[in-house]
């Protein structure tokens, strides 16, 4: 137990025993002491105490005042006390039982729970504790009989004012100024200073109206209980409990003054229960405005959520600058590419989790606030003054390695950005627009660096590179149409086979010859005409100029028995190319099973149905199919399985440092698995050394090609003799 804890725990025991020690300034009570506050302490501290320790010191400490007390006048039998403060335990326990306590959760206490509490602790635990507090003594002690109704009368009204003055408050103050129900000295320890403030104010008689405080208090109760009320509504319970405590303290002592002087006895209980039908309409109240204002609150908050991803909307950008003072501010815009491709491929659920993702590490360096599918508006965080570093926030996200039943996913970002010119509604959505308009250009130029709003010396720079792709691609495309494709060709081993025997198997590749007479490899053009959408021109020139050629050099091609293809995605989704080429394997050149295309696994699934339906109606022609580059792209298993293919070729980045990197040797072993698994044979690319080779031997793979056997040569070496170029 903490020092704190301690402290709290002797605090309490300190004001039991002080309880029974001071004494009521009029007649018509127990002439005891406060036992009213006592038992309403008791009763407090029952219902927060899981443990039931500190009710167990209290009701101890309590119990050795009571015997001290009565021991000089009944000696030994005073011992009483000690089966009548165990049976007070029970009591106590029992109360806060009845009354739905303690509780585990959080949830602060509504109508319903009051409704209870009145039935437990204001009608049944005052009688029975009340009971416990005169029969048991008068048992023990022996004390006449006479006055026995009329002390059991007053012990229930006692101990139901003091449930009334100290229980029901403390029991709104203790849930709703925690996190959890359950006793703290940093709640408790006020509270007691509150109440004694309370009981002082009640003795003080010194009025400008000439009686005491507490009577005249009682005189203009209903003045009284409209200042509660306003008190109630206007402030949290950590303020309005203890004022209500405190008033209805002030107030018991005027009713036990004034049930000494009146000819009426039946108007200190009227007084009494109007007290407590006071005090309960007060707390139904302060329960419905606290309701109230936690659904407005819960309203806004989900007002300013966006329904599907739950995440921060522009309703909570606007709350936020209204509230702010967003002047000067910068804004960011963000617009993350192709995610609606995923959104189209694996589902909402898998967007809605993207979405997630990218506002989590977005909130590392911004606030983000979700717009619409895969658009942001992005702010400094509240405790970051500075203005975000728009290059770090792109960064931050490129990273992003995001996963989907076993599909990786790398996002695509562009950021724009603006200035917010003033507070109000028309300068943020200027400044949104700003900084949308400026992402959208950036996604346009494909500019991976933020663009600025205004920057026009930079948007110059950006359209003048986008051109200058554009003008290469034009270029491309113009080379590809005028036959400006020259063929080479890599070759492929079988493990195993004679390195004195002819070339038979092996990928064709191209070079396009520049307007200035160089000839350069796909790696310098591909990027532009898929960004123009026109790969399908390169597969289309490609195969015509190998029909071609093989068809001018067939009688020296015998000996071939594999011709690698590559397509790309764009091809097999175009309805016209896929007709031409089955038009063209109809009549090939050379036996169809000769003839193996290789696609790559993203480019299978840009559109699975077509994909699947043109390399099934190859496969009915007699080509073969192989997955190229596996490893490097998204494809899960379940997708793989859906694609005919009978060569696995397995991406040369994972084959070249097998020996050396353990994971890389991994997938290596691990591809050649799936390729036997789904009855394909394995193809290491990048073979370029003898112990590599032997690692491939290893592990099961079947083909092997690189620079070991064989650089990419120009295809006519097919026709010619001897060893091939390395």
């Amino acid at each position: 137990m903490t020092p704190r804890n301690l402290l709290l725990v002797g605090a309490l025991a300190a004001a039991c025993m002080a309880l029974r020690l001071v004494q009521v300034p009029a007649a018509g009570m127990p002439a005891s002491s406060l036992l009213y506050l006592q038992a309403g302490l008791l009763l407090t501290i029952a219902m927060f105490d899981a443990s039931r320790r500190v009710l167990a010191v209290c009701i101890v400490a309590t119990g050795l005042v009571w015997m001290a007390q009565v021991w000089p006048v009944y000696g030994a039998r005073a011992l009483i006390g000690i089966p009548l403060y165990a049976l007070h335990f029970l009591i106590a326990v029992a109360g806060a039982r009845l009354a739905g306590w303690p509780r585990r959760d959080a949830a602060p206490i509504g109508t319903d729970d009051i409704l209870r509490f009145v039935a437990a602790g204001l009608l049944l635990l005052p009688s029975v504790s009340a009971a416990a507090a005169v029969l048991l003594p008068h048992w023990g002690l022996g004390t006449p009989a006479a006055d026995l109704p009329m002390q059991l009368a007053q012990g229930a009204v006692a101990t139901h004012l003091g449930i009334l003055v100290l229980t029901l408050p403390a029991t709104f103050w203790l849930t709703e100024s925690v996190d959890a129900p359950r006793l703290r000295a940093g709640t408790v320890l006020p509270a007691l200073g509150f109440l004694t403030l309370g009981f002082v104010l009640g003795r003080w008689q010194g009025t400008a109206f000439g009686e005491s405080l507490g009577e005249w208090m009682l005189d203009y109760r209903l003045l009284a209980a409209a200042a509660l009320a306003w008190c109630v509504m206007r402030f949290a319970a950590r303020w309005s409990m203890p004022a209500i405590a405190g008033t209805m303290l002030i107030l018991a002592y005027a009713v036990a003054e004034r049930a000494g002087e009146t000819p009426h006895p039946l108007e200190p209980v009227l007084l009494g229960l109007e007290l407590v039908v006071l005090e309960v309409l007060l707390l139904v109240l302060h329960a419905v405005t606290r309701d109230g204002r936690l659904m407005r609150e819960r309203l806004i908050e989900e007002a300013g959520n966006d329904s599907l991803t739950g995440l921060p909307n522009l309703k909570a950008l606007r709350m936020r600058i209204s509230e702010d003072d967003g002047t000067d501010e910068e804004l960011g815009y963000l617009v993350v590419d192709n995610a609606d491709r995923l959104l189209a491929g694996l589902g909402l659920n898998a967007h809605t989790a993207l979405m997630r993702a990218v506002a989590e590490r977005l909130s590392e360096r911004v606030q983000p606030y979700y717009v619409t599918s895969a658009q942001f508006v992005l702010m400094r965080q509240r405790d970051d003054h500075r203005h975000p570093d728009w290059q770090q926030v792109l960064q931050r996200l490129e990273s992003l390695d995001f996963e989907w039943n076993g599909i990786r996913y790398r996002v695509v970002p562009y950021v724009g950005h603006a200035r917010i010119r003033n507070s109000r509604a028309s300068g943020l959505e200027a400044a949104i627009i700003a900084a949308s308009q400026a992402a959208f250009q950036a996604r346009s130029l494909r500019e991976v660096m933020p663009i600025r709003e205004g920057d026009t010396a930079r948007m110059q720079d950006v359209a003048a590179a986008q051109r200058k792709k554009l003008d290469e691609a034009s270029s491309t495309l113009a080379s590809l149409r005028t036959g400006e494709v020259a063929l080479y060709f890599q070759p492929m081993r079988r493990i195993g086979a004679s390195a004195n025997t002819p070339v038979s198997a092996g990928e064709v590749v191209c070079r396009l010859r520049t307007p200035d007479g160089e000839w350069v490899s796909p790696a310098r053009f591909t990027h532009e005409l898929e960004a123009a959408g026109r790969l399908v021109e390169l597969d289309r020139a490609v195969i015509r100029e190998l029909f071609r050629w093989i068809r001018a050099h067939r009688e020296q091609l015998g000996h071939l028995r594999h011709i690698g293809v590559n397509l790309t995605g764009q091809s097999l989704t175009s309805p016209g190319f896929v007709r031409e080429l089955q038009a063209l394997m109809s009549h090939p050149p050379l036996p169809a099973e000769v003839f193996c295309f290789e696609i790559t696994e993203s480019a299978a699934i840009s559109d699975l149905e077509l994909s699947r339906r043109c390399l099934n109606e190859l496969r009915t022609l007699g080509c073969h199919v192989a997955i190229d580059d596996f490893g490097t792209g998204v494809q899960s298993f379940e997708r793989l399985k859906q694609l005919p293919f009978d060569l696995l070729k397995i991406d040369g980045s994972f084959v070249r440092n097998a020996l050396h990197i353990d994971s890389d040797y991994q997938l290596v072993r691990a591809s050649v698995t799936i390729a036997h698994a789904f009855g394909a044979e394995a193809v290491a690319e990048y073979v370029e050394s003898a112990p590599i080779l032997a690692c491939m031997q290893e592990l099961g793979v079947e083909w092997v090609q690189g620079n070991l056997f064989g650089k990419a040569a120009p295809i006519e070496w097919l026709t010619r003799s001897g060893p091939w170029p390395t």
